[in-house]
Protein backbone atom coordinates (compact mmCIF):
# COMPACT_ATOMS: atom_id res chain seq x y z
CA UNK A 1 0.00 0.00 0.00
CA UNK A 2 1.20 3.45 -0.83
CA UNK A 3 1.29 6.00 2.04
CA UNK A 4 -0.53 9.27 1.37
CA UNK A 5 1.79 11.96 0.21
CA UNK A 6 2.58 14.90 2.48
CA UNK A 7 1.66 17.32 -0.30
CA UNK A 8 -1.94 15.96 -0.33
CA UNK A 9 -2.22 16.38 3.41
CA UNK A 10 -0.99 19.96 3.20
CA UNK A 11 -3.45 20.70 0.40
CA UNK A 12 -6.39 19.38 2.47
CA UNK A 13 -5.25 21.35 5.50
CA UNK A 14 -5.04 24.59 3.50
CA UNK A 15 -8.45 23.92 1.97
CA UNK A 16 -10.06 23.52 5.42
CA UNK A 17 -8.28 26.63 6.65
CA UNK A 18 -9.53 28.71 3.70
CA UNK A 19 -13.09 27.46 4.19
CA UNK A 20 -12.97 28.36 7.90
CA UNK A 21 -11.52 31.77 7.05
CA UNK A 22 -14.25 32.37 4.47
CA UNK A 23 -16.97 31.46 6.97
CA UNK A 24 -15.42 33.79 9.57
CA UNK A 25 -15.26 36.67 7.07
CA UNK A 26 -18.86 36.08 5.97
CA UNK A 27 -20.06 35.92 9.58
CA UNK A 28 -18.15 39.11 10.42
CA UNK A 29 -19.59 40.92 7.42
CA UNK A 30 -23.09 39.79 8.39
CA UNK A 31 -22.62 41.04 11.96
CA UNK A 32 -21.32 44.39 10.71
CA UNK A 33 -24.33 44.63 8.39
CA UNK A 34 -26.75 43.87 11.25
CA UNK A 35 -25.00 46.37 13.53
CA UNK A 36 -25.15 49.04 10.83
CA UNK A 37 -28.92 48.48 10.50
CA UNK A 38 -29.36 48.71 14.29
CA UNK A 39 -27.35 51.93 14.45
CA UNK A 40 -29.26 53.42 11.50
CA UNK A 41 -32.60 52.56 13.12
CA UNK A 42 -31.50 54.07 16.44
CA UNK A 43 -30.20 57.29 14.90
CA UNK A 44 -33.36 57.73 12.83
CA UNK A 45 -35.54 57.07 15.89
CA UNK A 46 -33.66 59.58 18.06
CA UNK A 47 -33.27 62.17 15.31
CA UNK A 48 -37.03 62.37 14.81
CA UNK A 49 -37.84 62.46 18.54
CA UNK A 50 -38.60 66.18 18.57
CA UNK A 51 -42.11 67.26 17.58
CA UNK A 52 -43.46 70.75 16.87
CA UNK A 53 -46.43 70.17 19.19
CA UNK A 54 -46.99 68.77 22.63
CA UNK A 55 -48.97 65.58 23.01
CA UNK A 56 -52.58 65.95 24.09
CA UNK A 57 -53.25 64.89 27.66
CA UNK A 58 -56.60 64.08 29.15
CA UNK A 59 -57.79 66.48 31.91
CA UNK A 60 -57.11 65.30 35.43
CA UNK A 61 -60.79 65.53 36.42
CA UNK A 62 -60.02 64.90 40.08
CA UNK A 63 -62.88 64.45 42.51
CA UNK A 64 -63.16 66.86 45.49
CA UNK A 65 -61.70 64.13 47.71
CA UNK A 66 -58.76 63.62 45.37
CA UNK A 67 -58.16 67.38 45.23
CA UNK A 68 -57.97 67.34 49.03
CA UNK A 69 -55.53 64.43 48.86
CA UNK A 70 -53.30 66.33 46.41
CA UNK A 71 -53.24 69.38 48.69
CA UNK A 72 -52.52 67.16 51.69
CA UNK A 73 -49.59 65.60 49.83
CA UNK A 74 -48.14 69.01 48.93
CA UNK A 75 -48.59 70.27 52.49
CA UNK A 76 -47.02 67.11 53.87
CA UNK A 77 -43.93 67.44 51.66
CA UNK A 78 -43.49 71.12 52.59
CA UNK A 79 -43.89 70.32 56.28
CA UNK A 80 -41.28 67.56 56.01
CA UNK A 81 -38.84 70.09 54.49
CA UNK A 82 -39.47 72.59 57.26
CA UNK A 83 -39.25 70.11 60.15
CA UNK A 84 -36.60 67.75 58.73
CA UNK A 85 -38.97 64.80 59.00
CA UNK A 86 -39.76 61.88 56.71
CA UNK A 87 -42.96 62.12 54.68
CA UNK A 88 -44.70 58.76 54.31
CA UNK A 89 -47.58 58.39 51.83
CA UNK A 90 -49.63 55.81 49.93
CA UNK A 91 -51.25 57.40 46.89
CA UNK A 92 -53.19 56.42 43.82
CA UNK A 93 -51.79 57.30 40.40
CA UNK A 94 -54.54 59.92 40.01
CA UNK A 95 -53.38 61.71 43.15
CA UNK A 96 -49.78 61.28 41.96
CA UNK A 97 -50.69 62.97 38.67
CA UNK A 98 -52.37 65.82 40.52
CA UNK A 99 -49.33 66.33 42.76
CA UNK A 100 -46.98 66.25 39.76
CA UNK A 101 -49.12 68.86 38.01
CA UNK A 102 -48.87 71.11 41.07
CA UNK A 103 -45.08 70.72 41.12
CA UNK A 104 -44.86 71.50 37.39
CA UNK A 105 -47.04 74.60 37.79
CA UNK A 106 -44.91 75.80 40.72
CA UNK A 107 -41.76 75.37 38.63
CA UNK A 108 -43.25 77.31 35.72
CA UNK A 109 -44.18 80.19 38.03
CA UNK A 110 -40.56 80.69 39.08
CA UNK A 111 -38.66 83.70 37.75
CA UNK A 112 -36.13 81.38 36.12
CA UNK A 113 -37.76 77.96 35.62
CA UNK A 114 -35.62 75.06 34.53
CA UNK A 115 -35.58 75.04 30.71
CA UNK A 116 -35.80 71.23 30.52
CA UNK A 117 -38.39 70.71 33.26
CA UNK A 118 -41.30 68.45 32.20
CA UNK A 119 -44.43 70.22 31.01
CA UNK A 120 -46.80 67.31 31.55
CA UNK A 121 -46.59 63.99 33.41
CA UNK A 122 -49.21 61.25 33.54
CA UNK A 123 -48.64 58.05 35.48
CA UNK A 124 -50.70 54.85 35.58
CA UNK A 125 -50.41 51.15 36.26
CA UNK A 126 -50.45 48.96 33.14
CA UNK A 127 -50.22 45.17 33.47
CA UNK A 128 -48.83 45.53 36.98
CA UNK A 129 -46.08 47.91 35.88
CA UNK A 130 -45.67 51.64 36.09
CA UNK A 131 -46.52 53.57 32.94
CA UNK A 132 -45.35 57.14 32.51
CA UNK A 133 -46.21 59.60 29.73
CA UNK A 134 -44.45 62.93 29.72
CA UNK A 135 -43.54 65.93 27.57
CA UNK A 136 -40.20 67.73 27.81
CA UNK A 137 -39.22 70.87 25.88
CA UNK A 138 -35.95 70.66 23.97
CA UNK A 139 -33.91 72.82 21.64
CA UNK A 140 -34.21 71.90 17.93
CA UNK A 141 -30.50 71.01 17.67
CA UNK A 142 -30.89 68.52 20.54
CA UNK A 143 -33.32 66.44 18.48
CA UNK A 144 -31.46 66.40 15.21
CA UNK A 145 -32.89 69.64 13.80
CA UNK A 146 -30.75 72.34 12.20
CA UNK A 147 -28.74 74.52 14.62
CA UNK A 148 -30.49 77.79 15.40
CA UNK A 149 -28.68 81.16 15.43
CA UNK A 150 -28.06 82.81 18.78
CA UNK A 151 -30.16 85.80 17.74
CA UNK A 152 -33.10 85.24 15.45
CA UNK A 153 -33.84 87.69 12.67
CA UNK A 154 -36.54 90.32 13.44
CA UNK A 155 -39.98 88.74 13.32
CA UNK A 156 -38.59 85.19 13.41
CA UNK A 157 -38.68 82.96 16.46
CA UNK A 158 -36.70 79.68 16.55
CA UNK A 159 -39.08 76.75 16.45
CA UNK A 160 -39.58 75.13 19.82
CA UNK A 161 -39.76 71.37 19.90
CA UNK A 162 -41.01 68.82 22.35
CA UNK A 163 -40.21 65.23 23.19
CA UNK A 164 -43.43 63.31 23.87
CA UNK A 165 -42.47 59.98 25.40
CA UNK A 166 -44.07 56.97 27.01
CA UNK A 167 -42.26 54.44 29.20
CA UNK A 168 -43.32 51.19 30.85
CA UNK A 169 -41.01 50.16 33.68
CA UNK A 170 -40.45 48.65 37.12
CA UNK A 171 -38.70 50.81 39.71
CA UNK A 172 -37.89 50.24 43.38
CA UNK A 173 -35.83 52.70 45.43
CA UNK A 174 -34.96 52.33 49.10
CA UNK A 175 -32.82 54.68 51.19
CA UNK A 176 -31.52 56.42 48.08
CA UNK A 177 -30.46 53.16 46.44
CA UNK A 178 -32.03 51.77 43.27
CA UNK A 179 -32.90 48.17 44.02
CA UNK A 180 -34.72 47.51 40.77
CA UNK A 181 -34.85 49.41 37.49
CA UNK A 182 -36.17 47.62 34.42
CA UNK A 183 -37.42 49.29 31.26
CA UNK A 184 -39.97 47.21 29.36
CA UNK A 185 -41.08 49.73 26.75
CA UNK A 186 -40.05 53.15 25.46
CA UNK A 187 -42.05 55.02 22.83
CA UNK A 188 -41.37 58.25 20.94
CA UNK A 189 -43.78 59.57 18.32
CA UNK A 190 -45.77 56.38 18.57
CA UNK A 191 -42.74 54.24 17.66
CA UNK A 192 -41.16 51.67 19.97
CA UNK A 193 -37.48 52.09 20.72
CA UNK A 194 -35.20 50.01 18.44
CA UNK A 195 -33.32 47.07 19.89
CA UNK A 196 -29.99 48.91 20.16
CA UNK A 197 -31.60 51.78 22.07
CA UNK A 198 -33.18 49.32 24.51
CA UNK A 199 -29.77 47.70 25.05
CA UNK A 200 -28.16 51.08 25.72
CA UNK A 201 -30.93 52.18 28.08
CA UNK A 202 -30.71 48.88 29.99
CA UNK A 203 -26.96 49.35 30.32
CA UNK A 204 -27.39 52.93 31.56
CA UNK A 205 -30.01 51.82 34.08
CA UNK A 206 -27.62 49.18 35.36
CA UNK A 207 -24.85 51.78 35.66
CA UNK A 208 -27.17 54.19 37.51
CA UNK A 209 -28.22 51.40 39.84
CA UNK A 210 -24.57 50.64 40.66
CA UNK A 211 -23.80 54.34 41.11
CA UNK A 212 -26.69 54.82 43.53
CA UNK A 213 -25.25 51.97 45.61
CA UNK A 214 -21.71 53.37 45.59
CA UNK A 215 -22.81 56.96 46.30
CA UNK A 216 -25.73 56.07 48.52
CA UNK A 217 -25.25 58.94 51.02
CA UNK A 218 -23.33 61.30 48.75
CA UNK A 219 -24.79 64.67 47.65
CA UNK A 220 -24.05 63.51 44.09
CA UNK A 221 -26.76 60.84 44.45
CA UNK A 222 -29.93 62.34 42.95
CA UNK A 223 -32.08 59.74 44.71
CA UNK A 224 -30.83 60.17 48.27
CA UNK A 225 -33.95 62.11 49.32
CA UNK A 226 -36.09 59.07 48.44
CA UNK A 227 -36.39 56.77 51.44
CA UNK A 228 -38.82 54.51 49.58
CA UNK A 229 -40.51 54.38 46.19
CA UNK A 230 -42.34 51.27 45.04
CA UNK A 231 -45.69 50.02 43.81
CA UNK A 232 -47.76 48.25 46.45
CA UNK A 233 -51.01 46.92 45.05
CA UNK A 234 -52.84 49.70 43.26
CA UNK A 235 -50.94 52.47 45.04
CA UNK A 236 -47.51 54.06 45.15
CA UNK A 237 -45.73 53.92 48.49
CA UNK A 238 -43.49 56.98 48.77
CA UNK A 239 -41.27 58.08 51.66
CA UNK A 240 -39.29 61.32 51.28
CA UNK A 241 -36.54 62.75 53.50
CA UNK A 242 -37.52 66.38 54.10
CA UNK A 243 -34.02 67.55 55.07
CA UNK A 244 -32.48 66.19 51.90
CA UNK A 245 -35.31 67.56 49.77
CA UNK A 246 -34.58 71.00 51.18
CA UNK A 247 -30.86 70.59 50.43
CA UNK A 248 -31.66 69.66 46.83
CA UNK A 249 -33.96 72.67 46.48
CA UNK A 250 -31.12 74.91 47.70
CA UNK A 251 -29.01 73.86 44.73
CA UNK A 252 -25.88 71.79 44.11
CA UNK A 253 -23.52 74.42 45.55
CA UNK A 254 -25.15 74.46 48.99
CA UNK A 255 -25.79 70.73 48.81
CA UNK A 256 -22.07 70.04 48.53
CA UNK A 257 -20.92 72.35 51.37
CA UNK A 258 -21.16 69.74 54.16
CA UNK A 259 -19.05 67.33 52.11
CA UNK A 260 -16.50 70.08 51.32
CA UNK A 261 -16.16 70.98 55.01
CA UNK A 262 -15.67 67.34 55.91
CA UNK A 263 -12.90 67.06 53.33
CA UNK A 264 -11.20 70.24 54.65
CA UNK A 265 -11.19 68.87 58.21
CA UNK A 266 -9.27 65.76 57.23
Amino acid sequence: MNAPSSSGENSGCWRRLLIALGIAVAAGAFLVFVLAILVWQSVAWLKNSGEPRMAEYEPLNLSPGEEEDVQRVMNGINEAKQKDTVYNEYMTTRVFNGAMQKIIEDEQRKATPKPDAPLFVRGAFVDGRMSMRFTIPVKPEETGGPPQPQKAAPGLVPERKYVNAEALFDLDIENGEILRAELHKLVLRGRDAPLLVRWVVSYLLGAEKARSHQQKDSPANHFRAIKLLRREGDRLHIMLDGARLREQDAGPEKDLKPQMKADEGR
